[in-house]
């Protein structure tokens, strides 16, 4: 679990790092902090959690009852920051597709098939 957790928080930071502080540098790209907002919604706020949850994780040395007992702890946490980012996905793909004429999906397609 502790792997799979890191893997998760390294995408998110790889997002963050590769596109969100790219796009904040770069005036040019028509990505105010609203739009960013609009794009990425809660990433940042996901990553980290997801980093300390990571480090808690570790902490846990595989004890299914403290590992148990951490995400009860944290499933309100969990489920309102989800709750958020899937409720917001819609929009931000149609926020993508307004602002590059092109349908996000095939954008998202192309990336993954490159890498």
């Amino acid at each position: 679990m502790t792997e799979t957790e890191s893997t998760y928080v390294k995408a998110l930071t790889d997002v963050i790092e590769g596109y969100i502080k790219r796009l904040r540098r770069d005036i040019s790209s028509g990505f105010d902090d609203a739009t960013i907002s609009e794009v990425f919604v809660n990433i940042e706020d996901i990553c980290s959690f997801h980093a300390k949850l990571h480090h808690k994780l570790l902490d846990c040395d595989s004890d299914h009852k403290l590992v148990a007992k951490l995400f009860i702890e944290n499933i309100d946490k969990l489920a309102k920051m989800y709750i958020d980012f899937c409720s917001a996905f819609p929009k931000s793909l149609e926020k993508l597709e307004e602002l590059h004429g092109v349908d996000p999906t095939e954008v998202l397609w192309l990336n993954v098939s490159l890498n």
